[in-house]
């Protein structure tokens, strides 16, 4: 059986690339496809055996490195998600990772984590998500071997 992460590597690629193929040349710019492919290449960077499995997560939205703007796809499954969560009780942790600090990509970690919760946190909201059930996390790294751009949302347990 094939794992999220395998099912991301293999197909995140092909959604970037046939989204790019099919889009008019004005609609979308070189950067915007370059950024979005960068964010596909990242995920399928090197794993780290030594590290624990992420744990499972409601939705896993991925960024590019040290980017914190949504990117098409995330904003489609975001907006997915909300219509799906918004019939449901309880509270959702928007737990944000800053990305790779080993190889010097985010200059400051924790802020473009916090960003890019907020930025989920703000289409949530957009969506029809009350804020009171939102919790918002931000850590500089992820401590898994999981992708490290990446905002997972999962319950809250406080």
């Amino acid at each position: 059986m094939i794992g999220l992460r395998a099912r991301l590597i293999l197909i995140l690629p092909l959604i970037l690339l046939s989204q790019a193929e099919a889009s008019t040349p004005d609609s979308r710019s070189i950067e915007t496809v370059d950024r979005e492919l960068g964010a596909a290449a990242h995920v399928m960077g090197d794993v780290d055996p030594d590290l624990p499995t992420p744990v499972p997560a409601l939705a896993r939205i991925l960024f590019a490195p040290s980017e914190a703007v949504l990117l098409p796809q995330a904003r489609a499954d975001l907006d997915s998600f909300a219509s799906d969560f918004s019939h449901r009780m309880g509270r959702l942790e928007i737990r944000a990772y800053g990305g790779d600090t080993e190889n010097g990509q985010s200059t400051n970690p924790r802020r473009i984590a916090l960003k890019r919760a907020l930025a989920v946190r703000a289409q949530l909201l957009d969506r029809g998500i009350a804020g009171e059930r939102l919790v918002v996390r931000a850590f500089p790294a992820a401590q898994d071997n999981g992708p490290r751009d990446r905002v997972d949302i999962m319950f809250a347990t406080r």
